[in-house]
This record gives C-alpha cells, sequence and structure tokens, in this order.
C-alpha cells in the first residue's frame, strides 16, 4: 500500500528578537536540525503554517534567511514539496514576491485566499498536488492561509450559519467549503490535509496572548477570534494547524485530527516547554502515525527563580548557573522595591565570565497559595463533593492557616440554595 509522509511546523516568527537581543544562532539552529531531519526521513512534503515572519515588513536580512531556509531544505530533500502559508504576522504582499521564484525550487507558497472573477472562493487554486517520482499524485494538501473575515471570498453557505455572518462563522465557513472541495475531488482516495492558521477553541493557548469580548463572548488568541470545532468540516484526515505555539493535538467528529505542531523556537520566556516539529505518515488514505521530534534550542529561555524572589535571591541565582551553558535568562523578582538602583553593574558583574546574558525582569506577586496544604483527590471522588465542600477545599487552598468564616458559609449557603431552585422549577 502506498505511503505518504509529511513534515508539520509554523510559526518560525523569523525576525522575532528578546529585550533587542540578536537570535540568529537559535534560528540557524532551527534550520540545521530540520535540514537533518528532512534528508534522514525523506518526506514527500513538508508544511510551514503560517507565521514564517514575525511581522509584515520583514527586513531585507530576514527575507534573505527564510529563502536560504528553502534553498537548504531543498538540497537536503530534493524530492520534497515545500507548501507554506501565510500567518496573521505575515505580509501577504511580502511573501506574494518571493512566491513565484521559489515555485523553481518546489516551493508552493500560498499568501492569500484565491477569488473567481465574480468574487466567489475559487478552492481549486487553494489545492497543491503532492506527487511521487513517477509523476502519480500521493496526496492532496488544502491550504488556506490567513484573511481577515471582512476580506475572504463569497462561500456557498455565507449566512447560513447561527452567528448571521458572524465574522469567525465566515472563516469557518470558508474552511469548510474547501473541506468540501478536498472531498468532491478526491476520488483515488488520497490522503488528504487541510492546513490552516486559526485559532481553536478548548486548546491550550499557553504563550499566545489571550482576550475576551464581553458583549460576544468570543474569546481571541493572539487578536483572532476561536473557532469552535464542531464548526470545521470534513473530508480531510489530518488538520495541520499554525497560530497557538504550544504542540498539541485534538480529536475531531468521526475520528478526524487536528493538530497544532507549535512554534519549534520559544517566542518569550512564557512558552516554558519543549518545542518541537511534527512527522506525520499515512498508509493509503489512512492516518497512521504522527510524533514530535523536538528542537534543540542552543540558547534556551531561561526564568530564575522558578518561584519569584527578592533581588539579592535571584542573584545568587545567577551567580550559580554553569558558567560554560548558553542562555537568555529572566530574573524572576518579587517587587521593585527589592532592586537596587545599581542592579545593572551587579547583574553585569555576576555575567561577565558566563556564557549566559540576563537580559530581563520580570516582577511576580508572591503567590500565597499552599498546593500542600490540602491533599489531592481523585476525579470520581472530586464530582462526589457538595458545592459547599468543594468551595471550603478551595478557601482552604488559598488560605492554608485560616478556616472560613462562618458568615461567608452563609452567605455561600443562600447562593447555593437559591441557585439550586432556579434549576428546579
Amino acid at each position: 500500500m502506498a505511503t505518504f509522509k509529511m513534515i508539520h511546523t509554523g510559526d518560525w516568527h523569523i525576525g522575532k528578537s528578546l529585550e533587542k537581543t540578536d537570535r540568529t544562532e537559535e534560528q540557524e539552529a532551527l534550520l540545521t536540525q530540520l535540514a537533518t531531519l528532512c534528508h534522514a526521513e525523506q518526506p514527500d512534503a513538508l508544511l510551514i503554517c503560517g507565521d514564517i515572519y514575525d511581522n509584515a515588513t520583514p527586513q531585507f536580512e530576514n527575507q534573505t534567511f527564510f529563502n536560504h531556509c528553502m534553498e537548504q531544505l531543498y538540497k537536503s530533500c530534493p524530492s520534497m514539496t515545500i507548501v507554506a502559508i501565510s500567518g496573521n504576522h505575515d505580509g501577504q504582499r511580502k511573501l506574494k514576491v518571493e512566491r513565484n521564484l521559489l515555485r523553481y525550487i518546489n516551493v508552493h507558497i500560498i499568501n492569500e485566499p484565491a477569488s473567481t472573477p465574480d468574487g466567489q472562493a475559487d478552492y481549486a487554486a487553494q489545492v497543491v498536488t503532492i506527487t511521487g517520482s513517477d509523476g502519480q499524485p500521493k496526496a492532496l494538501i488544502g491550504a488556506m492561509p490567513f484573511c481577515y473575515p471582512q476580506n475572504l471570498p463569497t462561500t456557498a453557505d455565507d449566512g447560513q450559519t447561527d452567528g448571521q455572518n458572524d465574522n469567525t462563522d465566515r472563516t469557518a465557513a470558508y474552511l469548510r467549503g474547501l473541506a468540501m472541495h478536498l472531498e468532491q475531488i478526491n476520488t483515488s482516495h488520497l490522503p488528504a490535509v487541510l492546513m490552516a492558521h486559526i485559532a481553536l477553541g478548548h486548546c491550550n493557548h499557553q504563550g499566545n496572548e489571550t482576550s475576551n469580548d464581553t458583549q460576544t463572548g468570543r474569546e481571541y488568541i493572539g487578536g483572532m477570534a476561536t473557532i469552535e470545532t464542531q464548526q470545521l468540516g470534513s473530508g480531510y484526515q489530518y488538520l495541520a494547524l499554525g497560530h497557538i505555539h504550544q504542540p498539541q493535538t485534538m480529536r475531531l467528529k468521526d475520528g478526524l485530527i487536528a493538530r497544532y505542531a507549535g512554534s519549534p523556537l520559544a517566542v518569550s520566556f512564557d512558552e516554558d516547554y519543549p518545542h518541537s516539529v511534527t512527522v506525520v505518515q499515512f498508509e493509503g488514505d489512512r492516518l497512521i502515525e504522527n510524533y514530535q521530534v523536538e528542537i534543540e534550542n542552543p540558547v534556551p529561555l531561561i526564568t530564575l527563580p522558578h518561584q519569584p524572589a527578592a533581588f539579592d535571591k535571584a542573584l545568587a541565582e545567577l551567580k550559580k548557573f554553569p558558567a560554560e551553558q548558553k542562555a537568555k535568562i529572566r530574573l524572576n523578582i518579587t517587587s521593585p522595591d527589592t532592586v537596587p538602583n545599581d542592579y545593572s553593574e551587579q547583574i553585569d558583574k555576576a555575567t561577565c565570565d558566563k556564557q549566559c546574558r540576563c537580559i530581563k525582569l520580570r516582577y511576580s506577586e508572591v503567590s500565597v497559595c499552599n498546593p500542600d496544604a490540602i491533599e489531592e483527590i481523585s476525579t470520581e471522588a472530586f464530582r462526589q463533593m457538595t458545592p459547599m465542600e468543594l468551595a471550603e477545599r478551595y478557601y482552604q487552598y488559598k488560605h492554608p492557616d485560616d478556616e472560613m468564616d462562618e458568615n461567608i458559609k452563609k452567605c455561600l449557603t443562600e447562593v447555593i440554595d437559591e441557585i439550586t431552585k432556579e434549576e428546579q422549577a
């Protein structure tokens, strides 16, 4: 049975700096590791799911580096097709300039949704067919680049959604239409992959900025409204996603898989989890495996100490940091009040003979919570607890040295009784 293998990545954020420090060494290490992986795995395709650059007007050296990446990846596996889409950080016009030349080394950049002369969605232009060495099709990739909802082409179910053509529903409608097109043209039952740069609801968005619109109830992740999984269509086996930086897999209806490969390099200190790319393999049109390959950062982002402390204690941790280890360090300080006027000189003195550099101070509140104050309970025991028992347990967690006041208990009891009556009415 024919096989199809691809590598899924995205959110490179080329040009992203941290406190004005250079990240060239880290980005070159990413390229080296990715090229080595492509050479070893010999995948049929590499998918880059948006946010290639960190901003819409990348500097010349950043564009040069991206083109260098494409050249090196092509050399590592000349038979591989690269499909890249724009993300919300990318400039569509900048990527449009590059795409025609890169097509000569089998790089397909989909920078905007295509439309017909009458403004309808041209889904055929969004599909890239992956062929084998014999020239026969091996897989279909439906590519949806980021686009502001109001600029999306018209789709068949515009205005037919519960949100009355809400912007988020327009994005979901376009994605469903692309999936439906894939299903219609896939008469040979090839592996079908949908790729997009979107924010799905209920995903782990650690490291991404979040906000809520109280009027609409929408949650926004990285400035993009979330799409619920029930809004997604079918007609594919794997939904390759970009935008969320933490790698994660979500199971959709009908056994479909949605996955964020995550950013291969940490974009901020708050992304304190392993970073990777994902290898995906099909047998026929059946997804048989997908697994992470971790990317090692030669200059990791480290927060010292893990729990916030006064400046002198944090500085002591910095002094103990191994001299030969490269790192960008953020000192975790309890309050600006503990920081002396000559803090910069003290930090420079502590790191003058080290490979690490302290580039940022973070001021954190000290938590009064004591996770050891109460014992862990099973999920089943948790479900059997009454609302008052849960409230008392939470109060014990927040105030380990105090007991809940009787007046608070009385007020909570009244609220619980009132809610119970409303639910039973």
